[in-house]
């Protein structure tokens, strides 16, 4: 009964994870781009390469916009792990 009641809190957990992952991957490819580098999926490194301007305002554009969202989605992805853990703890107690 308990793991069917915490079941939309686990959506809640698995899909703000992912959330956080993307967000993540997504802020390493930006930084990347100031570098004058990019992630070469390939060969699994990262090359040189030259960006043009639009590429560049576009990154400019798109690294603030994340720069401000991250505190947000920090402290989302934080709540649901804290909420998710307390769950799986209750879980582990009630089941020794």
């Amino acid at each position: 009964l308990l793991k069917a009641a915490s079941f939309p809190l686990f959506v809640a957990y698995v899909g703000v994870a992912r959330i956080w992952k993307v967000f993540l991957v997504t802020l390493y490819t930006l930084l990347l781009l100031f570098q004058g580098k990019k992630h070469n999926a390939l060969r699994k490194r990262v090359d040189h390469h030259s960006f043009d301007r639009e590429q560049l305002l576009l990154g400019i554009l798109l690294l603030s916009v994340f720069v401000f969202l991250f505190p947000s989605v920090f402290m989302y992805y934080a709540c649901t792990l804290a909420a998710w853990l307390t769950v799986y703890a209750v879980h582990s107690a009630l089941a020794a």
